[in-house]
């Protein structure tokens, strides 16, 4: 596998059908030829799976009111399954 970036410097995690975006602080955006499920069980395990498509990292949650989580200035919708 390739060099994955530290914990603390991704913002969340995004699916793209095979592949996984990773999301730093610094605006970058590093693709992972893997799924998402394998990029969170590998590297990520504390990643908050928030829906199909999204894994957010607890450290970077601003504010969470209802189904809706706020990191970094972007807000998320939480599915109803895993509210």
């Amino acid at each position: 596998m390739t060099k994955y970036p530290e914990i603390n410097e991704v913002k969340y995690l995004k699916a793209n059908i095979n592949y996984t975006e990773i999301m730093l602080l610094d605006g970058k955006i590093i693709i992972s030829g893997y799924t998402l499920k394998k990029v969170i069980k590998s590297h990520y395990q504390n990643f908050l799976r928030i829906n199909r498509s999204i894994a957010i990292n607890p450290k970077m949650i601003e504010h969470k009111e209802g189904n809706q989580i706020k990191v970094n200035n972007q807000i998320f919708t939480i599915s109803r399954r895993r509210l």
